[in-house]
This record gives C-alpha cells, sequence and structure tokens, in this order.
C-alpha cells in the first residue's frame, strides 16, 4: 500500500491523476484543491476507471493539512505563483518521502534559494516535471549521440511557450551535454502577450546557450499567428550523427543520418496522463528516476529569470506577485 497527495487539480493535476489510477499498487489518493469544482472534474475524469480498480482509492481534501501524515509521494501541479507556499507548507506538516514539482518551479526569485535550504532541513527526495530527457522516445533519440562531443541543438516553432517551456528543452540539452556548466550567450525578445492561463505572460524571440563543452542550444519561438506548439523542428547536429525531427504533442518524427546512414524513426510519446505512474513506480522500485534532481532543475530556471524578469520590467509588468510565467 502506497499514499499519495495530489496537490492542485488543474489541467495539469487531472493528468497527473489520469495516470495515478494506473498504479500497480494497492493505493490510496488524497486530492487536494481549495475549489471542490475543480476536484469535481478531475474526479469526473477517472469515474468510470476507478469503478474497475478496487486497489485504488480517492479521497478529496481542500487543504494540507487534511492529509495524514506519512504520505509516501507528493505531487505538486499548482500554478506557479501559489506553489512555493504550498511547496512550504507541505514540507513543515505534511512532508512526503519523494516529491515531484511542475514547473516554472516558482514565481519570485528568492524562494528558490529558499526552497533548497528547505529540502536541506527535511531531506526529501525531489524532482522537477521536466519530462523529456525521461521520457523514452526522447531518451532513445538522444542514444545516437554520444556523450563525449560537442553538439548543436536548435528549437525552432510558433508560439510554443518560450517562458514556460523553454526548460524542458534545456534539460534534454543538459542531459545530451552530460550536465556540463550552461551559459547564456545572447537572447532577444519580443512583445509581451496574454498566456493561454490567466493571469500569466508569454513572450516570443529566441535565447542561445552554451555548455563548457561548446555544445550550442538555440531556441527560437516564433509569431506566426500558429496554435501553441502545434508543430515544433528539434535539430541535433554532431561531428558524425544528425537529426531532424518533428516534434507533436504526442509523437516524435525523425530523419537521422549516422555516418552517411539514413535512417527515419517515428516515436509514439507518452501523455502525462499516461507517463506520471511509471516516473512514480521508479522511484518506488529503484528510490530514483530520471527526471532532474529540484538543484538542477533550480540551476536551469536561474539561467533564465533574471532574462525574463528583466525584460517584464522594461514593459512595465507588476512584479510584486513574481514573474507572471507558469
Amino acid at each position: 500500500m502506497i499514499n499519495v497527495a495530489l496537490i492542485g487539480c488543474g489541467k495539469i493535476g487531472s493528468r497527473h491523476l489520469q495516470s495515478l489510477i494506473k498504479l500497480n499498487y494497492r493505493t490510496n489518493i488524497y486530492l487536494v484543491d481549495p475549489k471542490n469544482e475543480s476536484i469535481n472534474v478531475s474526479l469526473n475524469l477517472i469515474e468510470n476507471e476507478l469503478k474497475q480498480n478496487s486497489e485504488i482509492s480517492v479521497k478529496s481534501c481542500f487543504e494540507i493539512d487534511e492529509i495524514p501524515e506519512g504520505i509516501d509521494l507528493a505531487i505538486i501541479a499548482s500554478d506557479s505563483k501559489p506553489r512555493f507556499e504550498i511547496f512550504k507548507n507541505l514540507l513543515e506538516r505534511r512532508a512526503p518521502k519523494y516529491l515531484i514539482l511542475e514547473k516554472l518551479l516558482f514565481a519570485k526569485e528568492e524562494e528558490f534559494s529558499e526552497a533548497l535550504k528547505l529540502n536541506e532541513k527535511e531531506d526529501i527526495k525531489i524532482w522537477v516535471n521536466q519530462w523529456m530527457s525521461a521520457e523514452p522516445s526522447f531518451r532513445n533519440l538522444c542514444s545516437y549521440f554520444k556523450t563525449n562531443e560537442k553538439i548543436e541543438v536548435s528549437i525552432h516553432g510558433d508560439n510554443w511557450g518560450l517562458c514556460c517551456n523553454s526548460v524542458h528543452y534545456l534539460e534534454l540539452f543538459d542531459f545530451l551535454c552530460q550536465k556540463k556548466e550552461l551559459n547564456i550567450q545572447k537572447y532577444e525578445f519580443e512583445k509581451v502577450f496574454f498566456s493561454k492561463r490567466k493571469g500569466y505572460l508569454e513572450l516570443n524571440g529566441k535565447i542561445e546557450i552554451v555548455s563548457s563543452n561548446g555544445s550550442k542550444l538555440l531556441l527560437e519561438s516564433n509569431d506566426a499567428g500558429k496554435l501553441e506548439g502545434e508543430e515544433i523542428i528539434i535539430l541535433i547536429k554532431s561531428s558524425n550523427t544528425k537529426a531532424k525531427c518533428i516534434f507533436k504533442m504526442d509523437s516524435l518524427e525523425c530523419d537521422l543520418e549516422i555516418n552517411g546512414l539514413k535512417i527515419q524513426k517515428k516515436y509514439d510519446l507518452f501523455l502525462q496522463s499516461d507517463f506520471t505512474h511509471r516516473i512514480i513506480e521508479e522511484i518506488i522500485e529503484k528510490n530514483s528516476c530520471k527526471l532532474p534532481t529540484l538543484d538542477r532543475a533550480i540551476y536551469h530556471h536561474n539561467l533564465f529569470y533574471p532574462l525574463f524578469k528583466n525584460f517584464f520590467q522594461e514593459k512595465g509588468v507588476d512584479l510584486s506577485e513574481g514573474i507572471p510565467i507558469t
């Protein structure tokens, strides 16, 4: 029997819940959200599956204090603005053995260092759901590239969420580079516009990052009137291997060239609703998982945070609640 708390029952929280009920263990799931409507929407998504699985029980809670002590694993899937306070309250009141956080981690710069201090005190294993290098298809794609040589990675698309999604691609690049030192080389942003999530903002533009071994990452999001993330082009190049991939929400189509040999591969990607339980089972069985740890994810976030913060300040955005990115 394992006990899991899911805090935040919005869109991404609901996807986590759809996966949690697929766990291969007897599981008590505690849904935590101050809005009864959000909890009910999440429960409606799993109603039929829950009736067919007597090994899974789900209880609704409106605050952290309603969660019992002895939680094995928690997922914080709230928006970024309240996430630090939720994180702090959880660690102080109902500290779990394991914790998974959604990105963008926190809204205020000082919260990153405070989170690390809290974790040192509580000694909890924490990962962040920057999922790309943990997803089997992306991991297989990375296996075609040698880890000891320079690579060039570029990400191109329209309105794919430069602010909220860059940490995913940086984590994939970091995995390919074997966690070298990373630095922003240059960047250029366009106008601020509203995110699809109320109360949050986005940018288009480009960011160039270089690693200490000379590898390079280019992130470029344009405004061509297309839907967000409709189709993203991922290019990866090393001395003897090239990959051109079309990334959609649930698929990855790649043209590879390895020492002159051309290969086509099509991958079906795991959606979050079929991925979370796989990560949790890995954590329970191995005491670890392939997601980035909290400290490494904070390293990723801290590369981007000053860039976005400064640009928003220049444009007169109110940052009293932190940077409005989720």
